[in-house]
Protein backbone atom coordinates (compact mmCIF):
# COMPACT_ATOMS: atom_id res chain seq x y z
CA UNK A 1 0.00 0.00 0.00
CA UNK A 2 1.34 3.43 -0.91
CA UNK A 3 2.34 5.61 2.03
CA UNK A 4 0.68 8.99 2.28
CA UNK A 5 2.68 12.11 1.40
CA UNK A 6 2.73 15.25 3.55
CA UNK A 7 3.77 18.58 2.03
CA UNK A 8 4.08 22.10 3.41
CA UNK A 9 2.64 24.65 0.98
CA UNK A 10 3.39 28.38 1.28
CA UNK A 11 0.43 30.33 -0.12
CA UNK A 12 1.64 33.86 0.68
CA UNK A 13 3.15 35.98 3.47
CA UNK A 14 2.01 34.56 6.84
CA UNK A 15 -0.15 32.04 4.98
CA UNK A 16 0.83 28.38 4.66
CA UNK A 17 -0.97 25.05 4.80
CA UNK A 18 -0.21 21.37 5.31
CA UNK A 19 -1.34 19.19 2.40
CA UNK A 20 -1.82 15.47 3.00
CA UNK A 21 -2.07 13.18 -0.05
CA UNK A 22 -3.23 9.76 1.09
CA UNK A 23 -2.23 8.00 -2.14
CA UNK A 24 1.33 9.34 -2.04
CA UNK A 25 2.99 11.78 -4.39
CA UNK A 26 1.21 12.08 -7.77
CA UNK A 27 2.88 10.90 -10.94
CA UNK A 28 3.20 14.37 -12.48
CA UNK A 29 3.55 18.03 -11.54
CA UNK A 30 0.19 18.79 -13.17
CA UNK A 31 -1.53 16.23 -10.96
CA UNK A 32 0.16 17.69 -7.88
CA UNK A 33 -0.97 21.20 -8.85
CA UNK A 34 -4.53 19.93 -9.20
CA UNK A 35 -4.39 18.33 -5.75
CA UNK A 36 -3.01 21.49 -4.12
CA UNK A 37 -5.56 23.61 -5.97
CA UNK A 38 -8.36 21.48 -4.54
CA UNK A 39 -7.13 21.20 -0.95
CA UNK A 40 -6.02 24.83 -0.63
CA UNK A 41 -9.06 26.16 -2.53
CA UNK A 42 -6.94 28.20 -4.95
CA UNK A 43 -8.84 29.87 -7.80
CA UNK A 44 -5.98 31.89 -9.30
CA UNK A 45 -3.61 30.28 -11.87
CA UNK A 46 -0.25 29.42 -10.31
CA UNK A 47 2.95 27.43 -10.64
CA UNK A 48 4.92 25.59 -7.96
CA UNK A 49 8.43 26.07 -6.63
CA UNK A 50 10.21 23.71 -4.25
CA UNK A 51 12.93 24.25 -1.64
CA UNK A 52 16.07 22.91 -3.33
CA UNK A 53 18.83 21.76 -0.91
CA UNK A 54 21.38 21.90 -3.74
CA UNK A 55 21.03 25.69 -3.76
CA UNK A 56 20.95 26.49 -0.06
CA UNK A 57 17.22 25.74 0.25
CA UNK A 58 16.31 28.50 -2.21
CA UNK A 59 13.02 28.05 -4.05
CA UNK A 60 13.32 26.99 -7.70
CA UNK A 61 10.63 26.07 -10.23
CA UNK A 62 9.25 22.53 -9.92
CA UNK A 63 9.51 20.83 -13.31
CA UNK A 64 9.59 17.14 -12.33
CA UNK A 65 7.87 15.22 -9.57
CA UNK A 66 11.13 13.30 -9.06
CA UNK A 67 12.60 16.39 -7.42
CA UNK A 68 10.18 16.05 -4.49
CA UNK A 69 10.34 13.95 -1.36
CA UNK A 70 7.89 13.44 1.46
CA UNK A 71 7.59 16.43 3.81
CA UNK A 72 9.01 18.78 1.19
CA UNK A 73 8.23 22.51 1.27
CA UNK A 74 6.53 24.05 -1.75
CA UNK A 75 5.69 27.65 -2.61
CA UNK A 76 2.75 28.78 -4.73
CA UNK A 77 3.67 31.47 -7.28
CA UNK A 78 0.58 33.16 -8.70
CA UNK A 79 0.81 33.84 -12.42
CA UNK A 80 -2.05 36.35 -12.89
CA UNK A 81 -2.54 38.48 -9.80
CA UNK A 82 -1.44 38.20 -6.20
CA UNK A 83 -3.87 37.35 -3.37
CA UNK A 84 -5.09 40.21 -1.24
CA UNK A 85 -2.92 39.22 1.72
CA UNK A 86 0.29 39.65 -0.25
CA UNK A 87 1.32 43.12 0.83
CA UNK A 88 3.48 45.56 -1.08
CA UNK A 89 2.58 44.02 -4.45
CA UNK A 90 1.24 45.80 -7.49
CA UNK A 91 -1.79 43.83 -8.61
CA UNK A 92 -2.81 43.68 -12.24
CA UNK A 93 -6.59 43.56 -12.65
CA UNK A 94 -8.35 40.36 -13.58
CA UNK A 95 -10.95 40.33 -16.32
CA UNK A 96 -13.80 40.75 -13.88
CA UNK A 97 -12.13 43.64 -12.10
CA UNK A 98 -11.46 45.37 -15.37
CA UNK A 99 -15.03 44.88 -16.45
CA UNK A 100 -16.23 46.52 -13.24
CA UNK A 101 -13.88 49.43 -13.83
CA UNK A 102 -15.07 49.97 -17.37
CA UNK A 103 -18.73 49.69 -16.44
CA UNK A 104 -18.32 52.25 -13.69
CA UNK A 105 -17.02 54.73 -16.22
CA UNK A 106 -20.27 54.50 -18.16
CA UNK A 107 -18.71 52.88 -21.23
CA UNK A 108 -19.40 49.44 -22.62
CA UNK A 109 -15.78 48.78 -23.51
CA UNK A 110 -14.60 45.41 -22.20
CA UNK A 111 -11.04 45.53 -20.87
CA UNK A 112 -9.18 42.23 -20.95
CA UNK A 113 -5.93 41.58 -19.10
CA UNK A 114 -3.47 39.03 -20.40
CA UNK A 115 -2.27 36.44 -17.87
CA UNK A 116 0.70 35.70 -20.12
CA UNK A 117 1.76 39.33 -20.06
CA UNK A 118 1.32 39.97 -16.35
CA UNK A 119 3.47 36.98 -15.46
CA UNK A 120 5.89 37.21 -18.38
CA UNK A 121 8.90 38.61 -16.57
CA UNK A 122 10.45 38.56 -13.13
CA UNK A 123 13.55 40.30 -11.79
CA UNK A 124 16.92 38.60 -12.18
CA UNK A 125 17.46 36.03 -9.38
CA UNK A 126 20.36 36.16 -6.97
CA UNK A 127 21.11 32.53 -7.85
CA UNK A 128 20.19 31.39 -11.35
CA UNK A 129 17.92 28.29 -11.24
CA UNK A 130 19.11 25.68 -13.74
CA UNK A 131 15.96 24.09 -15.20
CA UNK A 132 15.23 20.45 -15.88
CA UNK A 133 16.17 19.63 -19.47
CA UNK A 134 14.48 17.28 -21.93
CA UNK A 135 13.86 13.76 -20.68
CA UNK A 136 16.59 12.13 -22.78
CA UNK A 137 19.04 14.90 -21.89
CA UNK A 138 18.43 14.33 -18.17
CA UNK A 139 19.09 10.57 -18.62
CA UNK A 140 22.45 11.31 -20.28
CA UNK A 141 23.37 13.78 -17.54
CA UNK A 142 22.45 11.34 -14.78
CA UNK A 143 24.70 8.66 -16.29
CA UNK A 144 27.51 11.18 -16.73
CA UNK A 145 27.10 12.27 -13.10
CA UNK A 146 27.51 8.66 -11.90
CA UNK A 147 30.70 8.32 -13.94
CA UNK A 148 31.94 11.64 -12.58
CA UNK A 149 31.35 10.57 -8.98
CA UNK A 150 33.10 7.23 -9.52
CA UNK A 151 36.23 8.27 -11.39
CA UNK A 152 36.02 12.03 -11.97
CA UNK A 153 35.33 11.61 -15.69
CA UNK A 154 34.08 14.79 -17.36
CA UNK A 155 31.42 14.66 -20.05
CA UNK A 156 32.02 15.98 -23.56
CA UNK A 157 28.40 16.47 -24.68
CA UNK A 158 27.34 15.43 -28.15
CA UNK A 159 25.86 18.19 -30.37
CA UNK A 160 22.25 17.27 -29.59
CA UNK A 161 22.79 17.19 -25.83
CA UNK A 162 24.64 20.49 -25.92
CA UNK A 163 21.87 22.05 -27.99
CA UNK A 164 19.20 20.78 -25.56
CA UNK A 165 21.13 22.18 -22.60
CA UNK A 166 21.60 25.59 -24.22
CA UNK A 167 17.97 25.73 -25.31
CA UNK A 168 16.79 24.93 -21.77
CA UNK A 169 19.04 27.59 -20.26
CA UNK A 170 17.94 30.24 -22.76
CA UNK A 171 14.26 29.53 -22.11
CA UNK A 172 14.91 30.11 -18.40
CA UNK A 173 16.98 33.25 -19.10
CA UNK A 174 14.28 34.95 -21.19
CA UNK A 175 11.85 34.68 -18.28
CA UNK A 176 13.90 37.56 -16.86
CA UNK A 177 15.55 39.40 -19.77
CA UNK A 178 16.60 39.00 -23.40
CA UNK A 179 19.71 41.15 -22.94
CA UNK A 180 22.29 39.75 -20.55
CA UNK A 181 25.36 41.53 -19.23
CA UNK A 182 28.67 39.70 -19.22
CA UNK A 183 28.42 39.05 -15.48
CA UNK A 184 24.97 37.46 -15.89
CA UNK A 185 26.34 35.12 -18.55
CA UNK A 186 28.92 34.13 -15.94
CA UNK A 187 26.14 33.44 -13.42
CA UNK A 188 24.24 31.20 -15.82
CA UNK A 189 27.28 29.21 -16.96
CA UNK A 190 28.60 28.83 -13.42
CA UNK A 191 25.20 27.67 -12.17
CA UNK A 192 25.20 25.02 -14.92
CA UNK A 193 28.47 23.38 -13.85
CA UNK A 194 27.52 23.63 -10.18
CA UNK A 195 24.28 21.76 -10.89
CA UNK A 196 26.00 19.34 -13.30
CA UNK A 197 29.70 19.15 -12.34
CA UNK A 198 30.30 16.57 -15.07
CA UNK A 199 29.92 19.41 -17.60
CA UNK A 200 32.92 21.33 -16.27
CA UNK A 201 35.43 22.07 -19.04
CA UNK A 202 38.94 20.68 -18.73
CA UNK A 203 41.67 23.28 -19.16
CA UNK A 204 39.34 26.25 -18.59
CA UNK A 205 40.33 28.44 -15.59
CA UNK A 206 36.68 29.03 -14.73
CA UNK A 207 35.46 25.66 -15.94
CA UNK A 208 32.70 27.22 -18.05
CA UNK A 209 34.30 29.63 -20.56
CA UNK A 210 33.10 27.58 -23.53
CA UNK A 211 29.57 27.33 -22.14
CA UNK A 212 29.52 31.09 -21.62
CA UNK A 213 30.50 31.77 -25.22
CA UNK A 214 27.95 29.26 -26.52
CA UNK A 215 25.24 30.93 -24.43
CA UNK A 216 26.07 34.30 -25.98
CA UNK A 217 25.72 32.92 -29.52
CA UNK A 218 22.56 31.02 -28.63
CA UNK A 219 20.87 34.06 -27.07
CA UNK A 220 21.89 36.24 -30.02
CA UNK A 221 20.31 33.76 -32.44
CA UNK A 222 17.21 33.53 -30.26
CA UNK A 223 16.82 37.33 -30.32
CA UNK A 224 16.86 37.12 -34.11
CA UNK A 225 13.99 34.65 -33.88
CA UNK A 226 12.12 36.92 -31.45
CA UNK A 227 12.55 39.84 -33.82
CA UNK A 228 10.99 37.83 -36.65
CA UNK A 229 7.95 36.95 -34.55
CA UNK A 230 7.52 40.59 -33.50
CA UNK A 231 8.79 40.80 -29.91
CA UNK A 232 8.63 44.60 -29.21
CA UNK A 233 11.62 44.63 -26.87
CA UNK A 234 13.86 43.19 -29.59
CA UNK A 235 12.22 44.98 -32.51
CA UNK A 236 13.12 48.29 -30.86
CA UNK A 237 16.71 47.58 -31.87
CA UNK A 238 15.98 46.71 -35.50
CA UNK A 239 17.39 48.90 -38.26
CA UNK A 240 13.92 49.70 -39.64
CA UNK A 241 13.09 51.62 -36.45
CA UNK A 242 16.13 53.92 -36.80
CA UNK A 243 16.02 57.38 -38.44
CA UNK A 244 16.41 57.25 -42.21
CA UNK A 245 19.60 59.33 -42.14
CA UNK A 246 21.26 56.84 -39.75
CA UNK A 247 22.31 53.59 -41.40
CA UNK A 248 23.98 51.90 -38.41
CA UNK A 249 21.88 49.28 -36.57
CA UNK A 250 23.61 50.33 -33.35
CA UNK A 251 22.41 53.92 -33.55
CA UNK A 252 20.32 54.92 -30.54
CA UNK A 253 19.87 51.34 -29.39
CA UNK A 254 16.95 51.21 -26.96
CA UNK A 255 17.63 48.04 -25.05
CA UNK A 256 17.34 47.55 -21.29
CA UNK A 257 20.46 49.04 -19.71
CA UNK A 258 19.39 49.51 -16.12
CA UNK A 259 18.09 46.09 -15.15
CA UNK A 260 14.49 46.66 -16.32
CA UNK A 261 12.15 43.68 -16.04
CA UNK A 262 9.32 44.75 -18.39
CA UNK A 263 11.17 47.16 -20.65
CA UNK A 264 8.97 47.01 -23.74
CA UNK A 265 6.18 44.44 -23.29
CA UNK A 266 3.80 43.26 -26.04
CA UNK A 267 0.13 44.17 -26.07
CA UNK A 268 -2.06 41.93 -23.88
CA UNK A 269 -3.88 39.13 -25.66
CA UNK A 270 -7.25 40.10 -27.08
CA UNK A 271 -6.51 43.81 -27.50
CA UNK A 272 -5.03 45.95 -30.24
CA UNK A 273 -3.39 49.35 -30.52
CA UNK A 274 -6.75 50.81 -31.54
CA UNK A 275 -8.63 49.42 -28.53
CA UNK A 276 -5.91 50.57 -26.14
CA UNK A 277 -5.94 54.03 -27.72
CA UNK A 278 -9.68 54.19 -27.05
CA UNK A 279 -9.03 53.45 -23.38
CA UNK A 280 -6.33 56.15 -23.32
CA UNK A 281 -8.88 58.68 -24.54
CA UNK A 282 -11.30 57.56 -21.82
CA UNK A 283 -8.58 58.20 -19.23
CA UNK A 284 -8.46 61.88 -20.24
CA UNK A 285 -12.01 62.22 -18.87
CA UNK A 286 -11.51 59.82 -15.96
CA UNK A 287 -8.73 61.90 -14.39
CA UNK A 288 -11.13 64.84 -14.08
CA UNK A 289 -13.63 62.87 -11.99
CA UNK A 290 -13.54 62.57 -8.22
CA UNK A 291 -13.23 59.29 -6.34
CA UNK A 292 -12.21 57.55 -9.53
CA UNK A 293 -8.83 56.17 -8.51
CA UNK A 294 -9.62 52.47 -8.94
CA UNK A 295 -10.99 52.97 -12.45
CA UNK A 296 -7.92 54.97 -13.45
CA UNK A 297 -5.57 52.41 -11.94
CA UNK A 298 -7.24 49.56 -13.82
CA UNK A 299 -7.09 51.34 -17.17
CA UNK A 300 -3.50 52.45 -16.60
CA UNK A 301 -2.57 48.81 -15.98
CA UNK A 302 -4.24 47.68 -19.19
CA UNK A 303 -2.58 50.41 -21.29
CA UNK A 304 0.89 49.90 -19.83
CA UNK A 305 2.23 48.20 -22.98
CA UNK A 306 0.87 50.95 -25.27
CA UNK A 307 2.45 53.63 -23.09
CA UNK A 308 5.84 51.89 -22.93
CA UNK A 309 6.03 51.34 -26.68
CA UNK A 310 5.08 54.97 -27.26
CA UNK A 311 7.77 56.19 -24.86
CA UNK A 312 10.47 53.91 -26.29
CA UNK A 313 9.72 54.16 -30.02
CA UNK A 314 8.61 57.82 -30.25
CA UNK A 315 10.61 59.38 -27.37
CA UNK A 316 8.08 62.24 -26.87
CA UNK A 317 8.76 65.38 -24.87
CA UNK A 318 7.56 65.45 -21.26
CA UNK A 319 5.01 68.15 -22.05
CA UNK A 320 3.48 65.91 -24.73
CA UNK A 321 3.31 62.99 -22.31
CA UNK A 322 1.52 65.20 -19.81
CA UNK A 323 -1.16 65.92 -22.39
CA UNK A 324 -1.56 62.32 -23.53
CA UNK A 325 -1.11 60.53 -20.20
CA UNK A 326 -1.97 62.91 -17.33
CA UNK A 327 -2.65 59.99 -14.95
CA UNK A 328 0.92 58.76 -15.41
CA UNK A 329 2.29 61.59 -13.30
CA UNK A 330 0.09 60.68 -10.36
CA UNK A 331 1.04 57.01 -10.69
CA UNK A 332 4.75 57.31 -11.41
CA UNK A 333 5.68 54.96 -8.59
CA UNK A 334 3.28 52.28 -9.87
CA UNK A 335 4.68 52.68 -13.38
CA UNK A 336 8.19 52.15 -12.05
CA UNK A 337 6.98 49.06 -10.21
CA UNK A 338 5.53 47.66 -13.46
CA UNK A 339 8.90 48.15 -15.17
CA UNK A 340 11.24 47.13 -12.38
CA UNK A 341 9.10 45.33 -9.74
CA UNK A 342 10.66 47.39 -6.93
CA UNK A 343 8.86 49.89 -4.68
CA UNK A 344 10.31 53.40 -4.73
CA UNK A 345 9.06 54.42 -1.30
CA UNK A 346 10.97 51.60 0.33
CA UNK A 347 14.15 52.78 -1.37
CA UNK A 348 13.90 56.53 -0.63
CA UNK A 349 16.92 57.03 1.63
CA UNK A 350 18.73 59.92 -0.05
CA UNK A 351 18.50 63.38 1.50
CA UNK A 352 19.69 66.26 -0.72
CA UNK A 353 18.06 69.71 -0.46
CA UNK A 354 17.43 72.49 -2.99
CA UNK A 355 15.58 75.61 -1.71
CA UNK A 356 13.81 78.04 -4.05
CA UNK A 357 11.11 80.72 -3.84
CA UNK A 358 8.52 79.73 -6.45
CA UNK A 359 7.01 83.21 -6.62
CA UNK A 360 10.23 84.85 -7.73
CA UNK A 361 10.47 85.70 -11.45
CA UNK A 362 14.09 84.63 -11.60
CA UNK A 363 13.15 81.27 -10.13
CA UNK A 364 10.39 80.74 -12.69
CA UNK A 365 12.88 81.52 -15.43
CA UNK A 366 15.37 79.07 -13.93
CA UNK A 367 12.72 76.34 -13.83
CA UNK A 368 12.02 76.83 -17.53
CA UNK A 369 15.71 76.24 -18.24
CA UNK A 370 16.10 73.24 -15.94
CA UNK A 371 16.58 69.81 -17.48
CA UNK A 372 16.27 67.83 -14.24
CA UNK A 373 15.78 69.12 -10.70
CA UNK A 374 14.22 68.67 -7.27
CA UNK A 375 12.92 71.82 -5.61
CA UNK A 376 11.83 72.83 -2.10
CA UNK A 377 9.97 76.11 -1.67
CA UNK A 378 10.79 78.51 1.16
CA UNK A 379 7.13 79.37 1.36
CA UNK A 380 4.16 79.63 -0.95
CA UNK A 381 1.23 81.99 -0.46
CA UNK A 382 -1.71 80.11 1.02
CA UNK A 383 0.46 77.26 2.30
CA UNK A 384 1.76 76.79 5.83
CA UNK A 385 4.42 74.28 4.78
CA UNK A 386 7.14 74.02 2.09
CA UNK A 387 6.38 72.38 -1.23
CA UNK A 388 8.63 69.61 -2.59
CA UNK A 389 8.47 68.75 -6.27
CA UNK A 390 10.27 67.58 -9.42
CA UNK A 391 11.21 69.44 -12.61
CA UNK A 392 11.99 67.70 -15.92
CA UNK A 393 12.59 69.52 -19.22
CA UNK A 394 11.45 72.83 -17.71
CA UNK A 395 8.11 71.38 -16.56
CA UNK A 396 7.02 70.87 -12.94
CA UNK A 397 6.09 67.17 -13.08
CA UNK A 398 5.19 66.34 -9.48
CA UNK A 399 4.29 68.57 -6.54
CA UNK A 400 3.33 68.27 -2.85
CA UNK A 401 5.63 65.33 -2.19
CA UNK A 402 6.26 64.45 1.44
CA UNK A 403 10.01 65.05 1.52
CA UNK A 404 13.14 65.40 -0.57
CA UNK A 405 14.10 61.78 -0.04
CA UNK A 406 10.86 60.64 -1.67
CA UNK A 407 11.24 63.25 -4.43
CA UNK A 408 14.72 61.93 -5.24
CA UNK A 409 13.45 58.36 -5.43
CA UNK A 410 10.48 59.43 -7.58
CA UNK A 411 12.82 61.34 -9.90
CA UNK A 412 14.83 58.18 -10.33
CA UNK A 413 11.64 56.27 -11.13
CA UNK A 414 10.67 58.86 -13.72
CA UNK A 415 13.89 58.16 -15.61
CA UNK A 416 12.62 54.60 -15.99
CA UNK A 417 9.08 55.68 -16.90
CA UNK A 418 10.26 58.09 -19.60
CA UNK A 419 13.21 55.95 -20.81
CA UNK A 420 15.52 58.90 -20.24
CA UNK A 421 19.31 58.91 -20.08
CA UNK A 422 20.93 60.23 -16.94
CA UNK A 423 22.13 63.86 -17.27
CA UNK A 424 25.84 63.90 -18.06
CA UNK A 425 26.66 66.05 -15.02
CA UNK A 426 24.77 63.68 -12.69
CA UNK A 427 25.45 60.32 -14.30
CA UNK A 428 27.64 59.12 -11.41
CA UNK A 429 25.10 60.34 -8.84
CA UNK A 430 22.29 58.37 -10.45
CA UNK A 431 24.56 55.38 -11.02
CA UNK A 432 25.20 55.23 -7.27
CA UNK A 433 21.47 55.58 -6.52
CA UNK A 434 20.63 52.82 -8.99
CA UNK A 435 23.39 50.30 -8.35
CA UNK A 436 24.57 50.98 -4.79
CA UNK A 437 21.49 52.33 -2.98
CA UNK A 438 18.74 50.41 -4.83
CA UNK A 439 20.84 47.44 -5.91
CA UNK A 440 19.56 47.39 -9.50
CA UNK A 441 22.10 45.67 -11.79
CA UNK A 442 24.87 46.33 -9.23
CA UNK A 443 27.59 44.11 -10.68
CA UNK A 444 29.13 46.51 -13.21
CA UNK A 445 30.17 49.79 -11.61
CA UNK A 446 32.23 52.63 -13.02
CA UNK A 447 35.56 53.27 -11.32
CA UNK A 448 34.25 56.31 -9.43
CA UNK A 449 31.12 54.50 -8.24
CA UNK A 450 33.17 51.49 -7.17
CA UNK A 451 35.57 53.68 -5.21
CA UNK A 452 32.66 55.32 -3.38
CA UNK A 453 31.08 51.94 -2.65
CA UNK A 454 34.37 50.68 -1.23
CA UNK A 455 34.68 53.70 1.03
CA UNK A 456 31.08 53.35 2.23
CA UNK A 457 31.73 49.75 3.16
Amino acid sequence: MTNQAILGVILGPDNSQRVVISAGLPSSVAALEAEIKTQCKIVTPFRLQFMDPLFGNDFVNLTSIEELQDKATLKVVYTVSQPQDQADSFSFPSTSAADDASSSSGDSTVILASPEYTSSRSSWPDLFPVPRFKFDAEIKLEKAYVAFKENGMLLIPDPKLKSDILEGLIQEVVKHTVYLTDSKFDQVAEALILRHPCLKEKGSPSGYAGWKMSLKYKLSNYRTHLRKVGCPEVCANALKYKPAEKCSPAYDVKRPKRGEVDYCPPFPLGVSEQSLEKIRIELLSDVKKRNNRDTIKGKMNITFSLRRQEVIYDAPMISELQQRWPALFDAAEHEHFCIQKISLKKQSSMNVFFAQDMTDAATLSAIAGTTVGVYVTRGTPGKDFPDVGIIIEGVVILQDLDNVALATAMLFGLFYCFNMSYPAQLRYTFEVIQKVVMGLDPTELSRKAQNLKTKLQ
